[in-house]
């Protein structure tokens, strides 16, 4: 009887040294998960403040673009009216010359 008492003293101390060691291993393993799932909400957080500040800087981008492309349309258009301007002067300038050599041809007769 007192064999048989010390052998499951034995087992019982034994499943009880088990049991610490496959808790600890539990505690070890639940500080490991939430060490990584920390770094995941890091890189997670990191990564959503990146995508923020991208999608600022792409619409600050964009604006830029819309008003320069406003501004080429309008200078596009402004070039066209010289143009015009233009055109029309150097045909003015033309019709003068004509005139001013038909004066002086019919002055010289």
């Amino acid at each position: 009887l007192c064999i048989e008492k010390e052998s499951l003293v034995s087992k019982l101390k034994s499943k009880q040294s088990e049991k610490d060691s496959l808790g600890e291993r539990v505690r070890k393993l639940t500080n490991q998960y939430d060490a990584e799932v920390k770094e995941l909400m890091s890189r997670l957080e990191a990564s959503q403040n990146d995508a923020c500040h991208s999608k600022a800087l792409s619409e600050n981008l964009r604006s830029k673009l819309d008003a320069a492309e406003s501004l080429f349309d309008k200078t596009n258009v402004k070039m066209n009216s010289l143009s015009s301007d233009r055109r029309r002067l150097e045909k003015q300038i033309d019709d003068l010359n004509v005139l001013l050599q038909s004066s002086e041809a019919a002055r010289s007769k």
